[in-house]
């Protein structure tokens, strides 16, 4: 198995960890050896040929490209073609945190503006004083800052302003939040890759949220770590309706959304009308297979026992090893 760990906008923290217990897990149970790298320029169709299967590690944003537009199209043909002739690849958490952006375009900077006021504003004045705004991008420096290097490079910086924004996790409230509704803003900027991995980042609940499983096919090998119930406490990804489908994906396990309560509901950004948002699924691609994991952003997800059995299942599958029910969801039978 190739780990690749290479990002291109915001770096999650539990990135050497993942690498870590993914190699342990192949280790201890014989089932895969492992390389890791955080260069995207493992990927070429020539070095490709000695692995069964690449696992995208929290990759987010571009995380192939290159300043040479041919290096990126040979990458990404790479890749895809990799899976296709009968390989796998199984992602965690933020590798559909790729290859997608907004389209608010002028919207954007009236959201800035009522976003700063809103988590600024710790005296419901609805205005923010020097003071406020100061305490303000002191406390989002911090959160964007998590190497605590004292500096934060500008593609870090970028992808992880608009959640800290948006999130408006830092202000009081006298009114309950008002969820924006009306079409989903993000678009994938690679539609073959968006589809492979199942779909792309939309909005996301700050860690830690708590989260009831809903086993979508309770009679899989890959979910049986979860009979008789599961729960986590970790940031969880939403997928708008142009990115997300069960006729697309073979899901494993979601949000029991009838268990997460009215207030955490409302934090949601262009919530689908579904309410359907999938945790886990497999899919074929070509000749190959895919799994895909949504949690895994905090370190303690790492130390999860049935969490740590999903993904050696998961991976499993998407190495051909364990075989699975992958026909999409929406036309399985009930």
């Amino acid at each position: 198995m190739l780990v690749l760990c290479k990002c291109a906008g915001y770096v999650h923290s539990c990135i050497p960890l993942a690498a870590k217990t993914i190699e342990e897990l192949g280790a201890k149970t014989g089932a895969w050896t492992t390389t890791v790298s955080y260069d995207s320029a493992v990927i070429t169709r020539d070095n490709l040929k000695q692995y069964d299967l690449v696992c995208l590690n929290n990759t987010t944003g571009p995380f192939l490209d290159d300043p040479d537009p041919a290096v990126t199209a040979a990458r990404k043909k790479a890749l895809l073609d990799f899976v296709r002739s009968g390989k796998g690849l199984a992602g965690i958490h933020a590798a559909s945190d790729s290859y997608h952006q907004s389209t608010e375009g002028s919207m954007f900077g009236a959201m800035i503006t009522s976003g700063i006021v809103q988590a600024g504003d710790k005296n419901d004045d609805k205005a923010v004083d020097a003071q406020e705004l100061g305490a303000l991008a002191d406390s989002w420096f911090d959160k964007v800052d998590t190497a605590k290097a004292g500096a934060v490079g500008i593609p870090a910086f970028k992808t992880a302003f608009p959640r800290l924004l948006f999130s408006l996790g830092g202000g009081r409230r006298t009114t309950p939040p008002v969820a924006k509704t009306g079409p989903d803003p993000q678009v994938g900027t690679w539609p073959e890759f968006n589809k492979t991995i199942g779909g792309y980042f939309k909005w996301h609940w700050l860690d830690p949220q708590h989260i009831v499983y809903k086993i979508d096919d309770p009679e899989s090998v890959l979910t049986e770590m979860f009979r008789g119930g599961f729960e986590i406490n970790d940031e969880t990804y939403t997928f708008g309706i142009k990115s997300w489908s069960r006729g697309n994906l073979h899901v494993l396990t979601s949000i029991d959304y009838s268990k997460m309560s009215e207030a955490d509901k409302l934090k949601e950004e262009y919530p689908r009308a579904d309410h359907d948002y999938g945790l886990s699924w497999v899919r074929r691609e070509g000749k190959g297979r895919v799994f895909y994991a949504a949690h895994g952003h905090g370190e303690r997800v790492y130390s999860i026992k049935p969490m740590l059995e999903h993904l050696l299942a998961g991976i499993q599958y998407a190495l051909g090893d364990l075989k699975a029910n992958d026909a999409p969801s929406a036309s399985s039978k009930k």
